[in-house]
């Protein structure tokens, strides 16, 4: 186990606890999706070893389906998204144009509501495909 001194602590704020599982939910729901294969490398991975990927880090894109795609730890964390791959694909994908319209979008300012929320976890737990006892998240 990890030195308890490097592990991050879990906040008691209400809301920060429904963002959090808003998130997990979404991105697990992201995953899945895209049968945990890397957008950028194509490398095939799983559940353990996939990661959400932003194309754009800003809040307010958090569950913009089309912002957030799964991502291997290496594209993700180590190359900072690999943007450049990331760009390609986005255009293969939604055409030209969606890296402009993604860059309007991270400039507005938006706050979720709790309601958005629990209408995230709701809409998105849903459509996650039940994992065997055996497969860790």
């Amino acid at each position: 186990m990890k030195n308890s001194k490097y592990l991050r602590k879990k906040s008691k704020n209400p809301y920060a606890v429904l963002r959090s599982k808003a998130w997990d939910v979404f991105s697990l729901f992201v995953r899945t999706d895209e049968g945990f294969v890397c957008y950028t490398c194509g490398k095939k991975l799983t559940r353990a070893t996939s990661n959400a990927g932003h194309y754009e880090h800003v809040n307010c894109l958090d569950f913009e389906r089309k912002n957030i795609h799964c991502q291997c730890v290496h594209c993700n964390r180590y190359m900072s998204g690999n943007r450049n791959a990331y760009a390609i694909h986005l255009e293969k994908d939604y055409g030209y144009g969606i890296l402009q319209e993604l860059s309007k979008l991270k400039d507005k300012i938006h706050y979720f509501k709790v309601s958005e929320l629990e209408a995230i976890i709701k809409k998105y737990a849903s459509k996650i495909q039940p994992m065997s006892r055996n497969t860790k998240m």
